[in-house]
């Protein structure tokens, strides 16, 4: 006969309560209420319809399944009183600093006797058992994405020791709902799927549950940090959660309606992300194609921050205990500094729960930066610790996931410093007379030509035409051009001045040769003085 151990039975109205070890402490109200205010639901299959669960045999006895080569999933109709419509799950942290674990459930009978399991796993769920691809709703007909599943999945194959199962045996018609127990699996061989065995009942001495007055839902809450975490010296997390009903609680039990889905992990390890933001002078978000680097430091005030852990296992942040995370400015052997955006930001997903956490930011900042901000949001809410102060780290539970501190820093606007260097640029023109032409002969040449050449002449700095006028006695004898001021010559002219010279050239005709005047015929002198006293 099953044994059977009830420390207190209360019967409300309709309703079915018990407590064992029971605590006010208790963030769950176990009223019969199912699910809980706040608590996530899982749908599962339900009605007379055949779903997917694990073959009954030999091979997927609940100590065995883990070993159990793929196909070992089949179609069945689980009977009513083991048929979950739903399962609720959730954890929450009360307010003495305890994490404590809801699980509900909603069956098609309120009639007949049946077993719950809840399996935790430490290992997550192997990745050939994708439950969310498309076409898999795990009820017939079965679709390509079914068949897959079905070929190379099983659920419980990552099982190893430490591992465990919460059964709670439902009996019968009545209100007693009440033997809630663990199994904890020892596991040995080298390689994944281990051999594992279940190790004696144990009785949880810090468990409430009820059920709702009509008997098809049912609730209860444990206490995890006394119950499994307790003062284990390392970090802890079964990130693959498996609940569904058996035929009782022994190693030769079969499955009838199993639940997969994936559930956040139930863990004792802090999360805590810190993420980097820049912004402009404006104060706009900026990304800075620098990509500049920077650096903080984390510690928990008086204790080690990460759990007593092997040194091999934290190469960057050294040997345990852990008393600070210090990322410098730069890549280094101390780990990569941090860098602007989401998708940069540093996870720590190992670390003591706690409040008294505190986060700097290293100096000096990459230039041009200032700090901005540093807030840091856990389960309590928003802190802004830019002038220090303490945050929380907590475990992920309910809708609080991780403790997130975001870093905001602004590029500042820098001062340029000024050096003047005076110069001056004039425009240079000329013009030519031109005496002694074939007199009344037809003069065919239109323009004459001016150049302009540095002070020794061996640089041409620009030329420009003018055009011919005739004129003089006997007519057509003299001849005068100019240059416009749209043609006039810039120059440049350095500290001290320069001296330039020019070549005007007559191009000739028919009747008259060309000419060009030697380049020492005229020059310019430019002086222009310079004062940079501010005078």
């Amino acid at each position: 006969m099953r044994r059977r151990v009830i420390s207190t039975l209360v019967v409300l109205g309709w309703m079915g309560a018990f407590a064992s070890g029971a605590a006010a402490q208790n963030p769950f109200s176990m009223d019969g209420t199912v699910p809980d205010a706040g608590v996530p639901t899982t749908q599962d299959p339900q009605g007379n319809v055949k779903e997917l669960g694990p073959k009954n045999g030999d091979p997927t006895k609940i100590a065995a399944i883990n070993r159990a080569l793929p196909p070992m999933l089949e179609f069945t109709n689980p009977n009513q009183q083991v048929d979950l419509d739903a399962v609720y799950l959730q954890t929450r942290i009360a307010g003495n600093g305890d994490q404590w674990l809801y699980f509900g459930w909603l069956r098609d009978s309120n009639t007949g006797s049946g077993f719950l399991s809840i399996e935790f796993q430490q290992s997550s769920l192997s990745p050939t058992c994708v439950y969310t691809t498309a076409g898999i709703d795990f009820v017939l007909p079965e679709s390509a994405a079914e068949t897959t599943l079905i070929n190379t999945c099983n659920p419980w194959r990552n099982r190893q020791t430490g591992d465990f199962i919460i059964t709670w045996d439902q009996q019968g018609n009545g209100l007693a709902f009440d033997d809630i127990k663990k199994r904890t699996f020892t596991c040995t061989g080298t390689t994944v799927p281990f051999t594992c065995t279940l190790g004696p009942i144990e009785d949880l001495g810090s468990v409430e549950a009820a059920i709702s007055g009509d008997r098809f839902r049912g609730e209860m809450a444990i206490n995890l940090t006394t119950e499994i975490f307790g003062d284990a010296e390392r970090c802890l997390s079964f990130d693959n959660v498996i609940p569904g009903t058996v035929t009782g609680n022994s190693d030769t039990a079969d499955y009838k309606d199993t639940v997969f889905a994936t559930f956040p992990p139930v863990t004792n390890c802090g999360v805590l992300k810190i993420r980097k933001v820049t912004l402009d002078p404006a104060g706009n978000p900026f990304a800075d194609p620098a990509n500049p680097q920077f650096g903080y430091t984390v510690t928990k005030s008086g204790d080690p921050l990460r759990f007593d852990v092997d040194a091999a296992n934290y190469p960057v942040d050294g040997p345990a205990p852990q008393l600070s995370i210090v990322r410098p400015n730069n890549n280094t052997p101390a780990g990569p500094a941090l860098l602007a955006g989401e998708a940069n930001q540093h996870t720590h997903n190992d670390l003591r729960v706690g409040g008294n956490y505190t986060l700097v930011e290293a100096t000096p900042l990459p230039t041009p930066y200032v700090l901005v901000s540093i807030v840091c949001t856990d389960a309590a809410g928003s802190h802004d610790i830019t002038s220090g102060g303490n945050y929380a780290v907590s475990v992920p539970s309910g809708t609080f996931e991780f403790t997130l501190c975001i870093i905001t820093n602004r590029f500042a606007r820098t001062t340029p410093s000024l050096a003047t260097t005076q110069s001056a640029r004039v425009f240079l023109l000329d013009s030519v007379s031109i005496t002694g032409l074939t007199p009344g002969a037809p003069n065919q040449a239109t323009s004459a030509t001016f150049a302009l050449f540095d002070g020794t002449c061996t640089t041409q700095l620009g030329s420009a035409s003018g055009t011919l006028i005739y004129g003089g006695t006997p007519n057509g004898s003299t001849a005068t051009a100019s240059m416009q001021a749209a043609d006039a010559i810039l120059v440049n002219i350095p500290a001290g001045g320069a001296t330039f010279r020019w070549r005007v050239t007559y191009p000739g005709d028919l009747f008259n040769n060309a000419v060009t005047t030697p380049c020492t015929l005229e020059s310019t002198t430019v002086v222009i003085t310079f004062n940079d006293s501010g005078s």
